[in-house]
């Protein structure tokens, strides 16, 4: 693993047999897994800090993902972001959406401040 990488941020997606045996496992970075051509993680971003399944919200019976990166500096030092990561079914990222003060519209309805550290916990509602 190059340094770099450690202060990006990462994470796993790991298939499971029906005993929880582990099948096979993605990693999903910057580079790797086909993050990179959705979305950017700068250094210190803590991408993956937090995660939460979303279900199916795609439909196409592959459950989708957010991971949070809350010292993403979109629109201010830390404000954070939240990126919605829609998989395939090997884990690698087929599409991800990023919602930020520049991306994904969330500037419409709220406005972050730095040091918010949005999404720095994650809670299913």
């Amino acid at each position: 693993m190059m340094i770099e990488e450690l202060t990006l941020g990462a994470i796993y997606v790991l298939s499971l047999e029906t005993d929880g045996v582990v099948k096979s496992v993605q990693k999903v970075s910057m580079l790797y897994g086909g993050f990179s051509t959705y979305s950017v993680i700068d250094v210190g971003d803590v991408f993956g800090s937090a995660i939460d399944s979303l279900g199916d919200t795609d439909g196409d019976n592959i459950a989708d993902m957010a991971v949070s990166a809350y010292h993403d500096d979109d629109g201010g030092t830390s404000t954070g972001s939240e990126n919605v990561i829609f998989l395939q079914s090997d884990g690698s990222v087929k599409a991800a959406q990023k919602l930020s003060m520049l991306y994904g519209n969330m500037n419409a309805f709220y406005t972050l401040d730095a040091s918010d550290v949005f999404s720095f916990l994650q809670w299913r509602l």
